[in-house]
């Protein structure tokens, strides 16, 4: 009776480790830098260090094969971890049972390689290799190897970069952001409108007396002049008008000066020299 639970807690524990050990799918793993080839175990239980001389130009491949007789990996992605501070993700490409991890050195962030380059031992940048397997509910994450890279040629990089932008002062207190708001459009004083428009409609009815107490005079000379007099007449209410339509907003001044000069004041002037000529 006593050893039924230690034979039950023997079994739980076999097969935790058998499922997190055994039935891998990963095989032949290597890491590819320029023409180095480093092999990695397939159990991952060596991890080897990855040194990069020209950091600019070369890019780092980790490749591995699948076993189609185990249990496929799902979601596999390969963590990059600097000091705990900075992480980068990256995803596979898998064809024919061989997937291939990509990582151009000069694709990393900034930040990346300044916590690498400055910190005190040079602190490698970790490859985490994360994955599912089939069957499983948790995500295995195993250390592979680690990544060091040229610190003088990367420090050389950086001192050419700002420092503030590549490890901006968080705490520090961020510049006053200024945004000067557009002016309101201007527009006409209402006392300067009224004026204008008294004055308009002054010389209106003074046009319209003389036209008047003149008619008989012109009605004797011919009777185009009528004609004309109403043209004109018709034409300064058609420009009170067009003005008061800007006044009230509903035509821009493009609108108005077109309505104005182009299409009423030459008939306006035109009319209005036959109506004088034949006046006086």
């Amino acid at each position: 009776m006593h050893f039924f639970p230690i034979f039950v807690f023997f079994t739980l524990f076999v097969q935790y480790i058998s499922a997190a050990t055994s039935g891998s799918s990963i095989i032949n793993p290597i890491v590819k830098v320029g023409k180095n080839v480093t092999k990695l175990k397939p159990d991952f239980s060596t991890i080897s260090s990855i040194s990069v001389v020209d950091p600019k130009a070369q890019t780092i491949s980790f490749e591995f094969n699948i076993d189609a007789t185990e249990s496929q990996p799902n979601h596999a992605a390969l963590i990059l971890n600097c000091d705990d501070r900075v992480q980068t993700y990256h995803s596979a490409k898998c064809s024919d049972g061989k997937c291939v991890f990509s990582l151009p050195v000069r694709n990393f962030p900034q930040t990346m390689l300044y916590f690498h380059s400055t910190t005190q031992g040079n602190t490698p940048i970790k490859a985490l290799l994360t994955y599912n397997c089939e069957g499983q509910d948790s995500f295995i994450e195993k250390h592979i190897f680690d990544i060091f890279l040229d610190e003088k040629k990367v420090k050389d990089d950086l001192l050419k970069l700002d420092k503030d932008k590549i490890f901006p002062n968080q705490i520090a207190v961020l510049p006053e952001i200024h945004h000067v708001f557009q002016n309101p459009p201007k527009q006409v004083n209402s006392s300067i409108a009224t004026i204008f428009s008294l004055i308009i409609v002054a010389v209106s009815i003074l046009t319209i007396i003389l036209f008047v107490t003149n008619v008989k005079v012109t009605m004797t000379k011919s009777c185009g002049t009528i004609v004309y007099s109403l043209g004109f007449i018709s034409g300064l209410v058609a420009l009170e008008y067009s003005f008061y339509q800007y006044y009230l907003g509903v035509h821009d001044i493009f609108g108005t000066l077109y309505q104005v000069f182009i299409l009423l004041t030459l008939p306006t002037l035109w009319l209005g020299a036959r109506t004088l000529k034949r006046i006086f």
